[in-house]
């Protein structure tokens, strides 16, 4: 497995308006030293929108094919079903 550079930090909302709400943070690694790069909404991902359910499958697409980054995610651990359909 290659060493991770890339470390996204994905602030979560399950809001009907989420696209306004969901922050990514996106940093690479200099050494031992974070340095973030970028810090947007989720809905600047390819102009989706601020829907829930615009915004869940764009946020899959900006996971799944990064295969040398590290992702964190705060989001409570009561999300409804419906939104964790999006991820599978």
């Amino acid at each position: 497995m290659d060493a991770v550079h890339t470390i996204y930090g994905i602030d979560f909302s399950g809001a009907q308006d989420a696209g306004n709400k969901i922050w990514i943070a996106k940093g690479v690694l200099n050494g031992e030293i974070l340095l973030v790069s970028e810090c947007y909404r989720v809905r600047d991902l390819d102009d989706l929108g601020k829907g829930i359910d615009d915004c869940l499958p764009g946020m899959v697409n900006l996971v799944r094919p990064e295969t040398n980054a590290a992702f964190g995610f705060d989001f409570p651990f009561g999300l409804p079903v419906e939104n964790l359909l999006h991820c599978f």
